[in-house]
């Protein structure tokens, strides 16, 4: 992808898919749930072909723009510590996966031009983009909610993003 793309190419790309997002989304009678599209599919791809900070920051302002019709929000599942989540999630999806992502990591154009090699390389880019999203969480202009520890206490998380959606909990009736 890193070849096939440049990044004003990439930024044009995406602008337009999101128009044809948005446009669509306007249309349709749902609700739609962008599994972590707006970050790890973009924010990241850019944050990997080492974009600078002003035209990552101006992107998402253009993203935002385009989507406030929508009226969204976001629900960010923080996964704490970025050595402890990288290690937690390689351990769970094994040796392939691990070996695909240490790759992903080290050998995108800012791997590559910050020497990143190896596992712990990958851990320092993981951090580094834990970082950018954090960042690009806390400059989310439209309501948010931040969870932590959700794989510890689902039911806690999912009772405070139904708060936070404002679904109401149907009340238990008694028959006497």
């Amino acid at each position: 992808m890193f070849a096939t793309y440049r990044i004003a190419s990439f930024i044009e790309e995406s602008a337009a898919r999101w128009d044809a997002f948005v446009a669509e989304a306007l249309l349709a009678a749902r609700v739609n749930v962008l599994d972590s599209y707006p970050f790890q599919n973009s924010v990241r791809v850019l944050y990997q072909m080492d974009v600078d900070p002003s035209t990552l920051a101006s992107y998402q302002l253009h993203v935002y723009d385009k989507v406030a019709k929508l009226s969204p929000v976001l629900i960010y599942l923080d996964p704490g510590d970025p050595a402890r989540a990288f290690r937690a999630i390689t351990q769970r999806r094994g040796p392939a996966w691990t070996d695909y992502l240490v790759a992903q990591l080290t050998t995108c154009p800012r791997g590559l031009a910050r020497g990143l090699h190896g596992v712990n390389g990958a851990i320092a880019a993981f951090g580094s983009y834990k970082e950018l999203l954090d960042q690009s969480v806390a400059h989310f202009p439209f309501p948010r909610l931040i969870l932590t520890d959700c794989y510890r206490n689902w039911e806690v998380c999912y009772a405070r993003i139904r708060e936070f959606l404002g679904w109401v909990e149907p009340q238990a009736s008694s028959v006497a």
